[in-house]
């Protein structure tokens, strides 16, 4: 397993959310000392929705800070399915941020030209830089998957794209997400994870190290720091002895 891994387990969500946004502010100081900006990107799902609450209330230069996402269902942005439109009423609408730093992606396009669209807007945003996020928030599915990456489809096999459509059959649906070299380059990968139906594919991601799942491939492919904040009811099946090694 990478060895630039931490595993950190909090009591609950409130308090998983606490630590999550100190690590997050963290990351935005030392990131924008070292470069002069903060490029932060974040996931869907519940587990992040107190998280990104706390974050409106932080010191973060938000105007130094750019926000992408890392997968989006194929939704307008004011459906109620959106994850961008999930952030936005939970940190964007709070905190004082040029919309220009603001790079949603667009999933009320076709699937293809949407993935193509949120390709060239990483590259503008990153310009002359290398295309590498400073943090990137990250759910485990109790499949495996994260971001959008679900098992057995297509994208886990696409190498030479940023952004992938990804036609995922067990939801029946089209979603866009990042790819797994755009992930694996990132500087920090932080999961955050909780619940006890989320405990058994933790187990097996993180003890039994199982690359055949999404995220057990991405922690054997990531180059930077990889932090998991779990809370007590998904981590409940991995001994003390385990946790020890990874704190």
């Amino acid at each position: 397993m990478n060895s630039h891994i931490c595993i950190e387990v909090v009591d609950n969500l409130e308090a998983l959310s606490q630590r999550a946004a100190a690590t997050i502010q963290l990351k935005a100081s030392q990131s924008i000392k070292a470069r002069d900006i903060f490029r932060l990107v974040l996931s869907g799902g519940s587990t992040p929705a107190r998280t990104y609450e706390l974050l409106a209330q932080t010191s973060i230069d938000w105007k130094r800070t750019q926000v992408f996402w890392g997968d989006e269902r194929m939704v307008p942005p004011d459906n109620s399915q959106s994850n961008f439109g999930n952030a936005s009423a939970a940190l964007l609408d709070q905190i004082d941020i040029p919309q220009s730093n603001i790079f949603r992606m667009r999933g009320e396009l076709e699937p293809e030209q949407a993935a193509q669209d949120y390709s060239q807007s990483i590259q503008r945003a990153f310009a002359d830089d290398p295309i590498q996020f400073d943090l990137v928030i990250l759910g485990l599915g109790t499949d495996g998957h994260t971001a959008s990456l679900f098992p057995e489809t297509a994208a886990l096999e696409v190498q030479d794209r940023l952004v992938d459509a990804n036609y995922v059959k067990s939801q029946k649906s089209w979603r866009l997400t990042f790819t797994f070299p755009t992930l694996a380059k990132s500087r920090q990968l932080l999961f955050l994870v909780s619940g006890e139906s989320k405990a058994r594919i933790v187990a097996r991601v993180l003890r039994d190290q199982d690359t055949q799942l999404p995220s057990g491939r991405l922690l054997a492919e990531a180059q930077g720091e990889v932090t998991w904040l779990l809370d007590r009811a998904a981590a409940r099946h991995l001994p003390a002895s385990f946790l020890a090694d990874w704190q």
